[in-house]
């Protein structure tokens, strides 16, 4: 009897060690998990949503990226997710953020053409390959996170083109204080024109127009910040991709 007695007994005492083995794993766990502050920006939310579902970290959301930072730097936060030119310029701005590492999720922008003008997106797109490995992309990709255009010669002894744009995005495509247009967008679109022998002409509309702006043959092409889908694509030419933006995981210094 005392020898079944000791056995219940040991067999009780392995449960209770098992028992707090899995309390204490189950508490790591939930200490392991991290907060990742993000603003408003669809595309920002859409980068940490993914992020967040991939790794099984807590999304917080506020109401403006300079919101997200502050919560960040004061300790409210664990990272913070911004695309590439937001994060340099936040850093440039002196927040005490540093990058931990770069997110999976990332935005194609590519150049829209009437799918039966052919040429002239093949014409872009030897122009734009030629640009990107002589490096001239990356160059004006990295004079804009500073703020700054990138100087372009320009020809018109072929015409000029007209692209049609909506000047909304920063960073992409946008007015300046002064109401100069700025961007990635711009200087890519003036490097190729000029490449080509074309002056470019900027012809803006709203968003919800640009399509049907180029359907009509008013405009010859659209760059602003125009995202590649299968969707798209199917209805009209697709230039190669011009910006990968990347988006990135930020953490206090």
């Amino acid at each position: 009897m005392r020898r079944i007695v000791s056995v219940v007994l040991a067999l009780s005492m392995l449960y209770l060690l098992a028992s707090c083995g899995n309390r204490e794993s189950s508490a790591t766990n939930v200490w392991s998990v991290k907060t990742v502050a993000v603003g408003s920006d669809l595309d920002d939310v859409a980068a940490a949503e993914a992020y967040c579902a991939d790794t099984g970290n807590e999304l917080v959301q506020y109401s403006s990226t300079y919101d997200a930072v502050t919560a960040l730097v004061n300790g409210k936060a664990d990272f913070l997710i911004v695309d590439e030119y937001e994060g340099q310029r936040l850093v440039t701005e002196g927040y005490s953020i540093e990058l931990s590492e770069k997110c999976s999720f990332k935005i194609e922008y590519c150049a829209w053409f009437r799918q039966d003008d052919t040429e002239l997106l093949e014409c872009f797109n030897r122009a734009l390959q030629t640009l990107i490995a002589d490096g001239t992309v990356e160059a004006i990709k990295e004079a804009n996170k500073n703020g700054d255009s990138y100087p372009v010669a320009e020809s018109c002894v072929n015409g000029s083109l007209v692209i049609g744009f909506t000047a909304y995005f920063d960073d992409q495509i946008y007015y300046d204080e002064s109401g100069t247009l700025k961007g990635t967008d711009v200087d890519i679109a003036r490097a190729v024109c000029g490449y080509l022998g074309y002056y470019p002409v900027f012809a803006e509309t709203d968003f919800e127009n640009l399509f049907s702006e180029l359907e009509e043959g008013n405009v010859d092409f659209l760059m602003s910040a125009i995202e590649y889908t299968d969707e798209r694509a199917a209805v009209y030419g697709a230039s190669d991709i011009y910006i990968d933006l990347e988006y990135l995981l930020y953490k206090s210094k």
